[in-house]
């Protein structure tokens, strides 16, 4: 592990807020993050079943899938699939870019053993602006936390294909034309996804991206919960019979959307965890200041609430 010891970090837990408030308080999240050398680590929810699109998604394609055409509409900073925000919980990490050559650093340390070809390809991506530390991070303990409570979960890539799935799943993988649910980022799969349940039958339940901003790496991600009127095909954790555990408190999965919240507070713990295995840090829980919620509001108003930046990327801004 790589210490940054006695770094500051930050925990804000915010209620329900719309499409474009919440990704404009990510944005500001980031910037507060640089400004003030810390990590800051969000968890919120949102107001209405919200469509989230991903960077590079033309909104039209939304009118293809059942479900999603007359749901709240945003576009986000980063890229993938798009996520129906309404039984699941959000989360955002923002790390300052002076922290971020230690967590290059701990990719380094964690590819000694590794071949030379391996290390070198986990430098590339690196460089390229995607940390695979802070994903492997984060996820390999959502993981844990999942099978304590249950659940068999898994990453994509630890599932075991046979030679009858191995096709299907890299078409599912690839988001390929062959999948036509695959403009959802829960219909698609990359190698550090979660997944509960067994090759064919698996059901992706956390999802992240991320992008650099100007001196912070954003990253955010959504662990489903359960089904939303708006993606029924898209059960979630509630769907699927937890195993015998001898985790203590096991909760009956058929509670999970019930118990939204305390879900919420622990998978927040667990988010502190993973940081704190990178970094450790020393945790203080706030809530957003003036200038911090205006700085928001200005980005909302300038950039996630106008038509401009929703339908950047459609036919119905081309033609304007």
């Amino acid at each position: 592990m790589v210490d940054m010891v006695g770094g500051k970090a930050i925990v804000w837990i915010d209620g329900p807020e719309s499409g474009a408030w919440n990704m404009a308080m990510d944005q500001a999240m980031a910037l507060h993050a640089a400004e003030q050398d810390c990590i800051i680590l969000r968890i919120y929810q949102w107001a209405y079943p919200t469509l989230s699109l991903g960077y590079f998604q033309s909104h039209e394609d939304r009118l293809g899938v059942p479900g999603l055409e007359e749901i709240d509409c945003v576009r986000r900073e980063t890229g993938g699939g798009a996520i129906v925000h309404d039984q699941e919980i959000t989360y955002s990490i923002a790390v300052p870019r002076r922290w971020e050559g230690s967590m290059r650093l701990g990719l380094l340390q964690d590819s000694e053993q590794a071949t030379p070809t391996a290390t070198l390809n986990n430098v590339k991506k690196s460089n390229l602006g995607h940390s695979e530390t802070l994903y492997r991070a984060i996820h390999d303990r959502a993981v844990q936390w999942l099978m304590g409570l249950g659940f068999d979960a898994k990453t994509f890539s630890s599932l075991p294909l046979s030679d009858d799935a191995e096709v299907g799943l890299e078409r599912e993988a690839k988001g390929s034309e062959l999948n036509p649910k695959s403009f959802l980022c829960f219909d698609r799969r990359s190698s550090v996804d979660i997944v509960v349940g067994s090759v064919g039958k698996n059901q992706k339940v956390l999802g992240s991206a991320q992008r650099r901003t100007t001196g912070a790496l954003l990253q955010h991600g959504s662990l489903l919960l359960s089904q939303s009127v708006a993606a029924r095909h898209l059960t979630g954790l509630n769907a699927f019979r937890l195993k015998e555990s001898t985790f203590e408190g096991n909760q009956s999965s058929s509670k999970i959307n019930a118990k939204k919240w305390s879900w919420a507070i622990d998978f927040c713990s667990v988010l502190q965890d993973s940081v704190d295995s990178i970094w450790s840090c020393d945790w203080q829980f706030e809530e957003q200041n003036a200038s911090v919620n205006q700085l928001a509001r200005a980005i909302c108003d300038e950039k996630f609430g106008t038509d401009e930046w929703t339908f950047r990327r459609s036919t119905r801004q081309n033609s304007a």
